[in-house]
């Protein structure tokens, strides 16, 4: 048997395992650059050739942390929601304890400012249950859907406590709702692209309607009923 002498082999380099805070940080790295190619592709044009590029490692390294393209953006969804709810929890610390009415108003002024801005969420919201969904491990979506599941406890929670009358069933589903509505406005938007250019051209009258302005409006009148 044929015993190899490491240290003679590699001398000082010999490669170390990284740590658990080192293969963190390597992680971390990758859905960094991932976020900033995701920036001018679309999922479908997204390589991870071209990301092992990005990050300068191979490609069999980014593998070695994400199993698939698909699982890398969940996990970027992830963060993406954990974002969210950060931003969301600490505007609600800034509030005293809030009435229905001012929880309401509260909501509805956020939820514009999502529908504007939050528009790496929106993109990745857009593919979760059409492409992503189908492509994960069950492990990984055990870890995924559990972490969610842990924000949203915990914000539905910070929000009960500032809310006079509010119950944590009525929070958790106001904000399963907000997904929802969301996700069917990401689904059936077509203001952009061939679809906008086929509406104007056939000028097709009846799909000329402000949909941000239907989702915006179907999630007030939920809450309103609140």
């Amino acid at each position: 048997m044929i015993v190899l002498d490491y240290k003679a082999l590699w001398g000082d380099f010999m490669p170390r395992a990284l740590t658990e805070d080192e293969k963190r940080l390597k992680e971390l790295s990758i859905i960094g650059k991932a976020f900033e190619l995701f920036e001018g592709k679309s999922f479908r044009a997204f390589r991870m050739d071209d990301l092992a590029k990005l990050c300068k490692m191979s490609k069999g390294i980014v593998f070695k942390y994400f199993e698939s393209k698909e699982m890398l953006f969940l996990k970027m969804l992830e963060i993406e929601y954990e974002k969210l709810f950060q931003d969301l929890d600490k505007k609600i610390i800034k509030h005293n304890e809030m009435t229905k009415d001012e929880f309401r108003e509260f909501m509805i002024n956020y939820f514009k400012r999502m529908l504007n801005h939050r528009i790496p969420f929106m993109r990745l919201l857009k593919i979760k249950s059409t492409i992503l969904d189908e492509n994960q491990t069950y492990n990984f979506a055990l870890r995924n859907n559990q972490k969610i599941h842990d924000m949203y406890y915990e914000l539905s929670q910070n929000l009960m406590f500032k809310v006079k009358g509010v119950s944590l069933n009525q929070i958790s589903t106001l904000l399963a709702y907000q997904n929802m509505v969301i996700v069917g406005y990401l689904n059936t938007f077509v203001n952009e692209g061939i679809v906008k250019n086929v509406i104007e051209d056939a000028n097709l009258e009846l799909f000329t309607v402000d949909q941000r302005q239907l989702a915006i409006e179907a999630f007030t009148l939920y809450i309103n009923q609140m």
